[in-house]
């Protein structure tokens, strides 16, 4: 019992450090299945028309792929931010007021939102 318990908890372990990186497989296999799923309901669809489907796990993609990269580049960048953030973060943030919570969730919520529609603008 005690070798399922504590393979169990590397599994979890395992799972809970790489979840961006299996969430965006998981993504890229669904949008590489988006367009043969499209073809089974809708037989005069084109092998390139890939239309709804391919929209929601184009914007995963894309979404994980950003959140990935923003987070290897504070690790490259900046070490001392990426050791705050591991270690003193999360107290530190529970120490806030309320208001000051919300302040701070909106603030990086809207400046992720915009460069997000800003990268997406510039595919254009």
């Amino acid at each position: 019992m005690n070798q399922v318990n504590q393979l169990f908890d590397q599994l979890s372990e395992y799972l809970h450090q790489h979840k961006l990186s299996i969430l965006l497989m998981l993504s890229v296999f669904i949008f590489i299945g988006s367009g043969d799923a499209l073809r089974q309901i809708d037989m005069t669809a084109a092998p390139i028309d890939l239309g709804v489907l391919a929209v929601l796990p184009l914007s995963a993609i894309s979404v994980i792929a950003f959140m990935m990269l923003s987070r290897w580049m504070i690790v490259f960048q900046w070490p001392a931010l990426h050791e705050f953030q591991e270690h003193y973060l999360l107290s530190t943030f529970k120490t806030l007021l309320p208001w000051q919570k919300v302040l701070i969730y909106f603030s990086f919520y809207l400046a992720v939102l915009f460069s997000f529609i800003l990268v997406t603008m510039s595919y254009l």
